[in-house]
Protein backbone atom coordinates (compact mmCIF):
# COMPACT_ATOMS: atom_id res chain seq x y z
CA UNK A 1 0.00 0.00 0.00
CA UNK A 2 2.94 2.61 0.34
CA UNK A 3 1.49 5.08 2.56
CA UNK A 4 -2.06 4.40 1.61
CA UNK A 5 -1.89 4.87 -2.58
CA UNK A 6 -3.77 3.54 -3.52
CA UNK A 7 -6.23 2.09 -1.43
CA UNK A 8 -7.02 5.23 0.87
CA UNK A 9 -7.43 7.01 -2.03
CA UNK A 10 -9.92 4.64 -3.32
CA UNK A 11 -11.76 4.83 -0.36
CA UNK A 12 -11.88 8.13 0.23
CA UNK A 13 -13.33 8.62 -3.71
CA UNK A 14 -15.63 5.53 -3.21
CA UNK A 15 -16.41 5.15 0.62
CA UNK A 16 -19.20 1.96 -0.81
CA UNK A 17 -15.71 -0.01 -1.74
CA UNK A 18 -14.12 -2.46 1.05
CA UNK A 19 -10.69 -2.80 0.89
CA UNK A 20 -8.07 -5.09 2.13
CA UNK A 21 -4.76 -3.67 2.32
CA UNK A 22 -1.52 -5.15 2.67
CA UNK A 23 1.71 -3.46 4.19
CA UNK A 24 4.93 -5.17 4.64
CA UNK A 25 5.78 -1.75 6.56
CA UNK A 26 4.98 -2.03 10.45
CA UNK A 27 4.85 1.73 10.95
CA UNK A 28 3.11 1.90 7.72
CA UNK A 29 0.53 -0.36 8.79
CA UNK A 30 -0.46 1.30 12.14
CA UNK A 31 -0.09 4.77 10.30
CA UNK A 32 -3.05 3.47 8.52
CA UNK A 33 -5.19 1.95 10.73
CA UNK A 34 -4.63 5.63 12.62
CA UNK A 35 -5.65 7.68 9.18
CA UNK A 36 -8.91 5.18 8.78
CA UNK A 37 -10.11 5.42 12.33
CA UNK A 38 -9.79 8.84 12.58
CA UNK A 39 -10.94 9.36 9.46
CA UNK A 40 -14.07 6.96 10.19
CA UNK A 41 -13.57 4.87 7.42
CA UNK A 42 -14.96 1.66 7.69
CA UNK A 43 -15.03 -1.93 5.79
CA UNK A 44 -10.98 -0.88 5.37
CA UNK A 45 -8.97 -4.02 7.06
CA UNK A 46 -4.75 -3.37 7.19
CA UNK A 47 -2.87 -6.73 7.49
CA UNK A 48 0.92 -6.45 7.88
CA UNK A 49 2.97 -8.70 5.47
CA UNK A 50 3.66 -9.48 1.79
CA UNK A 51 1.35 -10.88 -1.10
CA UNK A 52 2.79 -14.74 -0.77
CA UNK A 53 3.69 -15.37 2.05
CA UNK A 54 1.89 -15.34 5.71
CA UNK A 55 -0.76 -14.14 6.57
CA UNK A 56 -1.44 -14.21 2.81
CA UNK A 57 0.38 -17.63 1.75
CA UNK A 58 -1.64 -17.92 -1.94
CA UNK A 59 -2.87 -20.45 -3.29
CA UNK A 60 -5.31 -22.82 -0.79
CA UNK A 61 -5.69 -19.68 1.73
CA UNK A 62 -8.94 -18.49 2.46
CA UNK A 63 -8.69 -15.65 0.48
CA UNK A 64 -7.37 -16.91 -1.57
CA UNK A 65 -9.68 -15.60 -5.44
CA UNK A 66 -11.72 -13.08 -2.88
CA UNK A 67 -11.00 -9.54 -4.08
CA UNK A 68 -12.12 -8.77 -7.41
CA UNK A 69 -9.73 -5.90 -7.70
CA UNK A 70 -5.85 -6.48 -6.73
CA UNK A 71 -3.51 -3.84 -7.49
CA UNK A 72 0.42 -3.26 -6.60
CA UNK A 73 2.27 -0.49 -6.83
CA UNK A 74 6.63 -1.29 -6.12
CA UNK A 75 6.62 -4.63 -5.26
CA UNK A 76 8.25 -6.47 -7.70
CA UNK A 77 9.13 -6.12 -11.62
CA UNK A 78 6.13 -7.69 -13.70
CA UNK A 79 7.24 -11.32 -14.45
CA UNK A 80 7.51 -11.75 -10.42
CA UNK A 81 4.82 -9.51 -9.25
CA UNK A 82 1.96 -11.45 -11.25
CA UNK A 83 2.27 -14.67 -9.72
CA UNK A 84 2.05 -12.89 -6.60
CA UNK A 85 -0.79 -11.32 -7.40
CA UNK A 86 -2.46 -13.69 -8.95
CA UNK A 87 -4.23 -16.32 -6.34
CA UNK A 88 -5.92 -13.29 -4.78
CA UNK A 89 -7.88 -12.49 -8.26
CA UNK A 90 -11.32 -13.95 -8.08
CA UNK A 91 -12.72 -15.14 -11.15
CA UNK A 92 -13.55 -12.49 -13.36
CA UNK A 93 -11.64 -9.82 -11.57
CA UNK A 94 -8.57 -8.06 -12.34
CA UNK A 95 -5.12 -7.18 -11.32
CA UNK A 96 -3.63 -3.57 -11.65
CA UNK A 97 0.31 -3.21 -11.61
CA UNK A 98 1.49 0.57 -11.21
CA UNK A 99 4.45 0.90 -13.02
CA UNK A 100 6.96 3.11 -13.50
CA UNK A 101 8.72 4.50 -16.56
CA UNK A 102 10.04 1.17 -17.82
CA UNK A 103 6.47 -0.30 -17.85
CA UNK A 104 6.27 -1.33 -21.04
CA UNK A 105 9.49 -2.68 -20.84
CA UNK A 106 8.41 -5.30 -17.84
CA UNK A 107 5.20 -5.92 -19.88
CA UNK A 108 7.04 -7.73 -23.05
CA UNK A 109 9.30 -9.58 -20.53
CA UNK A 110 6.40 -10.76 -18.82
CA UNK A 111 4.92 -12.42 -21.41
CA UNK A 112 5.76 -15.71 -21.05
CA UNK A 113 4.26 -15.40 -17.34
CA UNK A 114 1.12 -14.05 -18.23
CA UNK A 115 0.22 -16.89 -20.87
CA UNK A 116 1.45 -19.28 -17.85
CA UNK A 117 -1.47 -17.82 -15.63
CA UNK A 118 -3.77 -17.53 -18.32
CA UNK A 119 -3.70 -13.34 -17.96
CA UNK A 120 -4.10 -10.79 -20.37
CA UNK A 121 -2.73 -7.20 -20.17
CA UNK A 122 -6.25 -5.73 -21.42
CA UNK A 123 -5.92 -2.16 -20.51
CA UNK A 124 -2.47 0.32 -20.51
CA UNK A 125 -3.08 3.61 -19.27
CA UNK A 126 0.18 6.07 -19.29
CA UNK A 127 0.18 8.98 -17.31
CA UNK A 128 2.85 11.73 -16.03
CA UNK A 129 2.79 12.53 -12.44
CA UNK A 130 2.88 16.61 -11.62
CA UNK A 131 6.53 18.56 -11.68
CA UNK A 132 9.23 17.57 -11.21
CA UNK A 133 6.98 14.68 -12.66
CA UNK A 134 7.83 11.60 -14.25
CA UNK A 135 6.03 9.12 -16.78
CA UNK A 136 4.12 6.03 -15.24
CA UNK A 137 2.05 3.01 -16.40
CA UNK A 138 -1.19 1.35 -15.36
CA UNK A 139 -0.90 -2.12 -16.59
CA UNK A 140 -4.65 -4.23 -16.16
CA UNK A 141 -4.83 -7.62 -16.47
CA UNK A 142 -7.69 -10.24 -16.51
Amino acid sequence: TGAGFPGMVLKLARPDLRLTLLEATRKKVFFLRALSERLGLVDVEIHHGRAGAPPFPGEGHPRAGAFDVVTARGVAPLPELLPLLAPYRAPGGILIAMKGPRGDEELAGGERVCHELGLTCVERIPYTLPPPGGRRLLLCFA
